[in-house]
């Protein structure tokens, strides 16, 4: 079912009013699509691999892409996805594995 703007229930255990990364209680989150690209924000809105985030956490997200936070929050989102399908499929909609 989806939560508005084509977005689908999020498999990472997160929460609107809370930072999912520093965990800061915030009332102006973000949603931040954790498989991110042309292709992949939509596959990730329609998947649930997003999570919430303050406005800082954001930013830092994407000015280091693919590393630190960014590749823990890729590699948590597929091990999630993996709980309820297979890294094959992971692999075939998202267009590669970070495991």
């Amino acid at each position: 079912m989806a939560l508005g703007n084509g977005y689908n229930p999020s498999i990472l255990p997160t929460r609107e009013d809370r930072c999912y990364i520093c965990n800061k209680e915030t009332h102006d989150t973000v949603r931040h699509e954790v498989l991110y690209g042309t292709a992949n924000r939509k596959n990730s809105k329609k998947f649930g691999t997003w999570i919430w985030c303050c406005p800082e956490c954001h930013e830092e997200l994407h000015a280091h892409p693919n590393e630190g936070t960014d590749l823990h929050l890729k590699r948590n989102a597929q091990w999630c996805f993996e709980q309820y399908s297979t890294r094959k499929e992971f692999i075939k909609i998202f267009g590669r594995t970070w495991l």
